[in-house]
């Protein structure tokens, strides 16, 4: 596939061309993983993992085109069911909205019946949607193209996660979910790129330091 080629660009090379690079190697490896045995994995790496099993409220995405969809595989039927004796507390889930024109994204509960297709085709909470309050969240699973080992991700362009994430909590657990082979050395990065603390792939889960 054109465009598709493992080695990634130089480190000093346009954002333009990483996001090129990224796109189609991502194209290429969701093609090559029809089963979904990558998101089953990521599913199972975060499904175990404390921060998640603690959670009462966690910021998830949905995922669009071949993004991984970390809600794939049975990771939320456990928890966002009513827990019995002894169980954790029932898990609430908040996702992101764009609305036309706005140069941030606003957090709202999750509500499967109500989601409505953004113009460019990904589906998000309705304008009615109950907001949530960005200080009752636990965990934040993070969509990127591709991410580097220091945490810092690579989007498309408008800076919407790297306004967002520094305006959660210290203590919440932000966490880029990507293929394996989209955790590069060292992506190039600008003052406003805000890095997640932790990576999941389906190699595992591992803390980051930026």
């Amino acid at each position: 596939m054109e465009g598709a080629a493992i080695t990634p660009p130089p480190v000093d090379a346009a954002k333009s061309a990483w996001r090129r690079w990224a796109r189609a190697r991502r194209r290429a490896l969701a093609a090559a993983d029809p089963d979904g045995l990558a998101e089953r994995a990521v599913a199972a790496h975060i499904g175990a993992w404390a921060p998640w099993c603690g959670a009462r409220v966690a910021l998830v995405y949905l995922a669009f085109g071949s993004e991984l969809d970390p809600l794939a595989g049975g990771l939320l039927s456990a928890r966002t069911q009513q827990p019995g004796a002894g169980a954790p507390p029932a898990l609430r889930l908040a996702t992101t909205r764009t609305a036309p024109g706005a140069s941030g994204l606003s957090v709202h509960e999750l509500e499967p019946e109500a989601l409505v297709p953004h113009p460019l085709g990904f589906m998000q909470p309705s304008p009615s949607a109950p907001l949530v309050d960005l200080d009752v969240i636990d965990v934040a699973l993070v969509p990127g193209l591709c991410f580097d080992r220091r945490g810092y991700r690579l989007g498309y362009g408008r800076a919407y996660y790297d306004r967002l994430l520094p305006q959660l909590p210290a203590r919440v657990a932000t966490v880029g979910v990507t293929r394996e082979a989209l955790i590069v050395e060292r992506l190039p990065t600008e003052p406003h790129d805000a890095p997640v603390g932790w990576l999941v792939s389906e190699s595992g889960l591992r803390e980051v330091t930026a």
